[in-house]
This record gives structure tokens, sequence and C-alpha cells, in this order.
């Protein structure tokens, strides 16, 4: 209430919060879906290269979207790293999901989409990635 957070942690921990963005009460409308993929690089077998991303394109779906509800999921990395989801524009300082060697990592996440309707993710370390698009804001 008022803003505030709390966080809870069973056992000691180092816990990192990042601030992404806020609600407004008047402001954009969400609008939910059955889960639609969006990207799948294990389709092609082209991983994403290490430092690099992918763009995906909301506007192609027919969607005015200012936002979209995602669920990414990192595949197949062979080094840790992180993956970080942005509206294409400039990459964050924060990560979207952090992954391990030998695990699927995945991610619920709130992406702004560009004026064109694309979003992006960025891996660190390169690796597969599915993006699944859950639902979307717009005005």
């Amino acid at each position: 209430g008022g803003g505030a957070v709390c966080i809870f942690s069973l056992a000691e921990a180092d816990v990192l919060v990042d601030l992404v963005g806020a609600f407004a009460p008047n402001g954009l409308s969400y609008v939910p879906t059955d889960p639609v993929r969006l990207v799948d690089t294990r389709d092609d077998d082209r991983p994403v290269d290490p430092g690099t991303g992918v763009e995906y394109d909301l506007g192609a779906l027919g969607l005015d979207a200012r936002a979209a509800f995602v669920n990414v999921t990192a595949v197949g990395h062979t080094t840790a790293g992180y993956t970080s989801t942005f509206a294409c524009d400039q990459l964050p300082d924060t990560s979207t999901l952090n992954q391990f060697v030998g695990q699927v990592a995945a991610n619920g996440a709130i992406v702004p989409a560009t004026p064109q309707g694309s979003s992006c993710a960025w891996m660190l370390n390169g690796g597969h990635l599915a993006i699944d698009l859950s639902g979307w804001w717009v005005p």
C-alpha cells in the first residue's frame, strides 16, 4: 500500500529490485490472449549469438500494442548469463531472466513496444530463445 513493496526470503539472500514501470489509473487497457509463440530460435536451429538479440513485431499480429506481456525462455546456453527485454531503442541495465548452464530459465515480462510495434530481447552469452505473447496494452 502507498507505493511500498515488501520482500521476504526464508533464508539469508542478496536482493536486487529493478523498477521498470508503473501503472496509472487512466492509462492503457490490457487485452489478454491465449499464448502465441512470437520467437523460437530452435525452429531453424539458429541460436542468438552472444551479445546480440532478436526483434519481434507485435504489429505483424495486427496489434496496436504499446506494451506486451511476454514469457521469455532461455534454452541451450553454454555459459551463465542473462537476457534483457526492451523497446529496441536502448538496452537497459536490467535483466529479465538469469541463465545457468544446464537449466531452462523462464520469466514473465512487461515489455514496451516501439511506435512501430516492435520489441527486442538481448542475450549476454547467447543460446536459444523462445518468446510467447500472453497479452498486450492498447490505448
